[in-house]
């Protein structure tokens, strides 16, 4: 499967494409297959630690210091 990969904070340019392993499915889940996504500001802000005032080691606290946590887009 596909899936929007960001190592690091930055540019749109660090955002990569790249196969990664189908998710395996637990008992009570169930698997959905994404046919659209969209990209919207928020996405953008948290990849340039744009906070809108609030201060961009705050924003790494949260969302992960050196790099976004889960590093998959829309997936947090």
């Amino acid at each position: 499967m596909k899936a929007a990969i960001t190592t690091k904070y930055g540019a749109p340019e660090v955002v990569q494409i790249q196969q990664v392993p189908k998710p395996e499915i637990k008992p009570n889940e169930v698997l959905i297959k994404v046919m659209a996504a969209a990209v919207n500001s928020g996405d953008v802000r948290i990849r340039r630690l744009d906070g809108g005032g609030v201060p961009p080691f705050v924003m790494r606290l949260i969302f992960g210091w050196s790099k976004p946590g889960n590093g998959i887009q829309g997936l947090m």
